[in-house]
């Protein structure tokens, strides 16, 4: 029970987080995803895209914003991007699907 209520206020906690955050870049006109938007997202599917907002925050929107001449790698951007998806379905396959499976 206590385990449960702790991983709803990690989720909840991250999801105010990603809004309050993604409203400085929006509002430093860096990206044009809404924040309400990533914030639903994370709020949604937490697994895959609080570790891709996270990654898009530090690779690319927090030193776009110190230097705007800044072009972000995006082959760190992509394999980021990719790894936070395997964890998602790693995370799937181990601790949702057994509940899906009949024998």
């Amino acid at each position: 029970m206590i385990y449960n209520i702790f991983w709803y206020l990690i989720v909840i906690a991250s999801t105010v987080f990603v809004y309050k955050d993604s409203q400085k870049y929006t509002n430093a006109k860096l990206t044009n995803a809404s924040p309400l938007g990533w914030a639903a997202l994370t709020f949604l599917f937490w697994v895959p895209s609080f570790p891709i907002y996270l990654i898009l925050k530090f690779f690319k929107y927090q030193k776009k914003l110190i230097n705007p001449t800044y072009q972000p790698n995006k082959l760190i951007i992509g394999l980021g991007i990719a790894l936070s998806f395997a964890i998602f379905i790693f995370f799937v396959y181990r601790f949702i699907s057994p509940y899906f499976v009949s024998f």
